[in-house]
């Protein structure tokens, strides 16, 4: 279930950064290319600072 869940991750922020560098590049669009980089780095952010807090809990 993890692996499945960090393949489901890595499809997301790959689109988010090949459709942004796409808005970047090719449409000249810089708002959506630059946003769709920066939300790209922020699930990169979250995949890694992510911790499984069922241990905590006990379970």
């Amino acid at each position: 279930m993890k692996i499945f869940l960090f393949l489901v991750h890595l499809l997301l922020i790959l689109s988010l950064f090949s459709l942004g560098f796409l808005n970047l590049l090719m449409f000249k669009n810089g708002f959506l290319g630059i946003l769709s980089v920066l939300s790209g780095l922020l699930m990169i952010i979250l995949l890694v600072n992510a911790t499984d807090d069922r241990e905590n809990f006990g379970r």
